[in-house]
């Protein structure tokens, strides 16, 4: 999977503005369908109250940001949290064009009329 990015706003105590903060989202290596968010110098977080420990931040919706090919981000979804009591990570990714090209193009032949696709 390309790399992730989670944003989110943080407006901690003494602060004057808000600030976004950047983090790197990952999913698991040990626990499928499990994520990550990933600080510098810190352990990798797994729950809602390791993550808000640090500052004022509002997590709930947090954009997933996704690096294409050209450098560029395009959202891929929103963090959420378990309904339980441990609030694990989880994300909600929307639906989008993650279809293989090799489908893509099968799809098109299929078609009796001339068919656009975008390959992004």
């Amino acid at each position: 999977m390309r790399e992730l990015k989670c944003n989110f706003v943080d407006d901690g105590p003494g602060q004057t503005n808000v600030s976004v903060t950047v983090l790197e989202l990952k999913q698991s290596e040990t626990v499928s369908m499990q994520y990550q968010i990933h600080e510098a110098l810190e352990r990798p977080y797994t729950r809602y109250d390791e993550v808000t420990r640090q500052g004022n931040r509002k997590l709930c919706g947090a954009v997933i940001l996704r690096k294409s090919r050209n450098n560029k981000f395009m959202a891929v979804g929103a963090l959420t949290f378990t309904d339980n009591e441990s609030r694990n990570i989880t994300s909600a990714f929307f639906p989008l064009h993650l279809v293989k090209r090799k489908y893509q193009r099968q799809l098109c032949q299929n078609c009796s009329k001339t068919t656009a696709v975008n390959k992004n």
